[in-house]
Parts: structure tokens; C-alpha cells; sequence
């Protein structure tokens, strides 16, 4: 006999936000939170789970409101709530506790229910994450624009970040479940869930921890220098070598694979004297020098601390990739972008993915005499520890690191930066020429589109003259590349003579609209001068 399937219960939406807020799984009609990131946490979650925010849009704006008044109806919801929540009402406003009672009638609903185009449930959603949303505007209030809410609100926000460990603004929602962080851009092209906020943004799922720090350092400049230096000069071959497994390390290993890792060398006494003689000349010539970028692997851990020490000095921003070598069968190399700001400790986040080196790689780098060019060899680095972190900098800037193939790849870490929408994204890599031909610029152009970030993609000089494509036709000075929404990528290639460059940044004012019909004012960091520095005090190579 054939069995018969067991029927079981279809999942509601009591039972969905029972393990994010366990109180909203009690009989009858629970109390809605007052916090708005809780409550934009579970109605974008469950519209996101039951995918019904595509139907609902067919059916938009809410019954009796009028289409151009949408988004100051929010404007004046929100502002209502903050209040609310700043101790001067009561209650919450009407329009909230009118979506929250139509949404009560549903608890008990199955999900598939939520997806009908006149789902009158999944539509008060859309329209409290909408409410919700627009609360949350002062976490991201770009220069120029006053806050809809007082800045206690603001407060409440930045003290919620700093108890949940700089993980989520939520308060009845634990980090481990859903967490809710300040969002810069707002996808222009496509329809997802993140293409309805324009404030908040959902992060999901706990392999990887997420981080979101507010360090404004520079106040209403609308403008800073960024000192790109692609150290080192000079990569050898013989940098890369066979690294062991450990002894309990991937047993199932075939032999078509290996391990290897890079051991750069020590920068020298002479480094940090050149780089102090760099910084004037920058400073000379361009003015201010809010940040300094290094490589992927430029430095090793005690070179990035004599580096922050003198950067210190400067009120200057590092963003530089620090590593070290493997000890063969001991111990496996380490790989990680290290941020640091002045007022706060240097954040450290690992490398996601390791490279993967094959044979056409092998022979683009003239790594043969070092590694075998039949096998693949992949870097032997630590996985254990996955964070990405995001630091504002300015009013008008959130910045996130990224170390070479977790540009490309789109988990762990993609998809949460799509989420967070960081307005600048930095790529530290051990990569060829920063040509617009290449992997690279390709997955710039894509974050560009969405969520409209700006991308800068940095190499070291070294490894771009190590590089021989497979055409013949090598510019192995192109060392950086920039990309931002509506315009063409930019190759940032050093002449014969020159060692770094100061790329300078403004703030470029652009306009992003949600999906049900709200604008917010955001902003572009673009790419506005290339001076490029002789740098004659630094060592020559290593």
C-alpha cells in the first residue's frame, strides 16, 4: 500500500512572528510594538516570506489616499509616532493602530492568503512597513535636510545600536533573529522587498554577523581627499608558495587540490617615514586628507598598527587589507580588512571566500615556478569568523569594506550589503590591472545598479605588474577603479613616475523613490579630481 501523505496546518502569520517576538504568539490580539524598526522588521519579513508585497502593488495606495498625497500622509504618520515614542502622546497614531487591528483579523490566516491581490491584511502591512520606514528617518537624514522628528528620537536609535552591540536599532526583536540597520540608497530598477524602505533595511539569517557603527568624523563636509596607496610595489613569485592542510583539516582532500599562501614581505624602517613625507605631499597638494586605502595583504598586523598610530596624528580614516602567511601543516594564513577611525577601535572583518588559483591563473601571475600548474591551489585561510561591518563617516556617508571575491560572490556577504545599501563600498584585492574589461568592473557596475552604491576597486602596483594577461596587451599601471550610478567606470592609472594618488570625493545630491511612492533625498559619493604623487620617499619595493 501506498501511505498517505499527513495533512498538517499551513503556517500563519502568528506562528511566523511567534519566534521573532514570542509575545505576538499569545491567543486572541496582541498589542502592537511601539518601536517602529520592530514593527518594520516583521512586516517586511512576512511580506518578503509570504512574497505578497508584488500583489499588493497592483492595488496601490491604500483605500482613500490619494496618490500624490501618499507620502506626505507618511511624513505626518511618522511624525506622530516618533512623537509618540518621545513620551508626548499616549497612544500611537490612528493610521498605525487602524493597520495593526486589520492585520490582527489575519493571525490566524494561512500565508498563502497574503498573496491575493485584494488582501486587505497584506496591504495594511505594506502600509504599516511604510509607516514604520518613515519613522526611522532620522537614523539616515542626509545633509541639508532636517529631520522629520526630534533628535531625541535619533538618540533612542543610537543607543538601541550600542545595547544590541551595534548589530540592530531593534528593541523587542533579538540580533539573532532579524536585525534592522539604517539604510543610504534605494534600488532604482527591479522590485524585491528592499525596494520598499527608504530609511530601514532587513538583515536576515546569522552567518555572518553584522555590524553598523556611527562615527561621523567629518561633520557637513561635503567633500573629502582619499590618499590610495598600492602597496606593495613589487610581488614575486616566489611569495606564493604550497601550504600544508592541518592534520584534521579536509581529510577528503583529492590530490587535484591544494593549499597555498603569500607571505609579504616587511615594509621596512623606511616605510613609515615615507608615508609621513607622502601624507605632506598630499596634504601639500590637495588640501585635507580624510582616509588612507591600502591593498588587499599590504600590511602585516604590526605594520597596520605603526600605521594607525601615525594616521592618528592626522584625524585620518585607514582602510587597509592585513595579513599573514601560513606556517605548512601548522597553522593556515590569515586574511582581513582592518577600518579604523579615529574615536573608535580598528574594526577587523576576515575574508569571506578564498581565492581560487588555477591554471590560467597560475600562468597570468608567472606562479609556476612556485605552484603546479595541473592542481588548483586555494588559499589556505581561516573561515570560521564572518562579519561585515558598516561605518557612517559623514551624514552623507556609509561605507562598507570588501576583500576581493566577496565583491563577486553574492553570499554571505552580497546580498547584505544590497540590504544595507552602503553609498560607497571599497574592494581591497590581490588582482591583475583594474581595467574596466574586467571581473572586477563588472561587479562594480552591478552594485552601481543596485542598490547605487559607488565602488572603488584597489590592487596593489605590484601585483598589477606582476600580471601578463593571455592577449599580450598589459597596462600593469591601471592599480584602482571607480564606479558610480550614471556614469562610466574611471581607471585610475599611475604614470611611470608617480607612486600614489588622491582621489577627491563630493557628495552628489540625487533623488530615490520607494516602491509604493515615496522620495527620499540621498546621496552619490562622485568622483571629482585625480592628483597623482610622486611618493620618492618610499622604498622602492620590499
Amino acid at each position: 500500500m501506498v501511505p498517505q501523505a499527513t495533512s498538517s496546518a499551513e503556517f500563519t502569520l502568528r506562528d511566523l512572528w511567534r519566534s521573532m517576538m514570542p509575545r505576538l504568539g499569545t491567543e486572541g490580539s496582541p498589542s502592537v510594538p511601539r518601536w517602529p524598526p520592530d514593527v518594520f522588521a516583521l512586516c517586511a519579513y512576512s511580506l518578503r516570506q509570504a512574497a505578497a508585497y508584488v500583489h499588493v502593488l497592483s492595488n496601490w495606495p491604500p483605500r482613500g489616499t490619494a496618490t500624490p498625497e501618499w507620502g506626505i500622509h507618511c511624513e505626518e504618520v511618522a511624525g506622530a509616532w516618533q512623537h509618540a515614542i518621545a513620551g508626548r502622546e499616549p497612544t500611537l497614531p490612528d493610521s498605525v493602530l487602524q493597520c495593526w487591528s486589520t492585520i490582527a483579523k489575519g493571525f490566524d490566516r494561512p500565508l498563502s492568503e497574503l498573496r491575493g491581490r485584494e488582501s486587505r491584511v497584506a496591504q495594511a502591512i505594506v502600509e504599516l512597513m511604510a509607516y514604520a520606514d518613515q519613522a526611522c528617518r532620522p537614523f539616515t537624514a542626509p545633509p541639508g535636510e532636517e529631520p522629520v522628528d526630534s533628535v531625541l528620537f535619533e538618540s533612542l536609535g543610537l543607543i538601541q545600536l550600542q545595547k544590541n552591540g551595534w548589530r540592530s536599532v531593534c528593541n523587542e526583536i533579538d540580533p539573532s533573529r532579524l536585525r534592522v540597520l539604517p539604510k543610504s540608497r534605494v534600488p532604482q530598477r527591479g522590485l524585491t522587498i528592499r525596494s520598499l524602505s527608504l530609511y530601514a533595511s532587513l538583515v536576515e539569517g546569522a552567518e555572518i554577523e553584522t555590524t553598523f557603527y556611527d562615527n561621523r568624523q567629518w561633520g557637513e563636509d561635503l567633500k573629502i581627499n582619499v590618499l590610495v596607496l598600492p602597496w606593495p610595489f613589487e610581488v614575486l613569485p616566489s611569495q606564493f608558495r604550497p601550504n600544508d592542510r592541518l592534520p584534521a583539516e579536509m581529510g577528503t582532500m583529492s590530490s587535484d587540490f591544494g593549499f597555498f599562501t603569500y607571505e609579504g614581505r616587511h615594509s621596512g624602517r623606511s616605510f613609515i617615514p615615507g608615508l609621513r613625507r607622502l601624507l605632506e605631499e598630499a596634504i601639500s597638494d590637495c588640501g585635507r586628507i580624510s582616509m588612507v586605502i591600502l591593498p588587499e595583504l599590504a600590511l602585516t598586523a604590526r605594520e597596520a598598527t605603526n600605521v594607525r598610530e601615525l594616521l592618528a596624528g592626522y584625524e585620518c580614516v585607514l582602510i587597509t587589507g592585513v595579513g599573514a602567511a601560513g606556517i605548512s601543516g601548522h597553522q593556515r594564513g590569515s586574511n582581513r580588512v582592518q577600518l579604523y577611525s579615529p574615536g573608535m577601535k580598528p574594526v577587523e572583518q576576515e575574508k569571506h571566500h578564498r581565492w581560487k588559483l588555477d591554471n590560467s591563473q597560475i600562468m597570468q601571475y608567472s606562479l609556476g615556478s612556485s605552484l603546479y600548474h595541473a592542481k588548483a591551489w586555494w588559499e589556505h585561510i581561516d573561515l570560521s569568523t564572518r562579519r561585515l561591518s558598516f561605518v557612517r563617516l559623514a551624514p552623507w556617508l556609509n561605507i562598507c569594506a570588501l576583500i576581493c571575491e566577496d565583491l563577486a560572490r553574492p553570499d554571505p556577504a552580497g546580498d547584505i550589503v544590497r540590504a544595507v545599501a552602503p553609498n560607497l563600498v571599497v574592494s581591497l584585492l590581490m588582482d591583475g590591472p583594474q581595467l574596466m574589461s574586467r571581473w572586477a568592473s563588472r561587479h562594480a557596475a552591478t552594485l552601481a545598479e543596485d542598490p547605487g552604491s559607488s565602488v572603488l576597486t584597489i590592487t596593489s602596483l605590484g601585483m598589477a605588474r606582476l600580471s601578463r594577461p593571455s592577449n599580450g596587451a598589459s597596462r600593469d599601471r591601471v592599480i584602482a577603479l571607480w564606479k558610480e550610478e550614471g556614469a562610466s567606470a574611471v581607471e585610475i592609472e599611475l604614470p611611470d613616475n608617480r607612486r600614489a594618488v588622491v582621489l577627491s570625493v563630493s557628495m552628489k545630491a540625487c533623488k530615490d523613490w520607494s516602491a509604493d511612492g515615496r522620495l527620499r533625498q540621498s546621496a552619490i559619493p562622485s568622483l571629482t579630481g585625480v592628483r597623482f604623487l610622486k611618493g620618492d620617499r618610499l622604498p622602492a619595493d620590499r
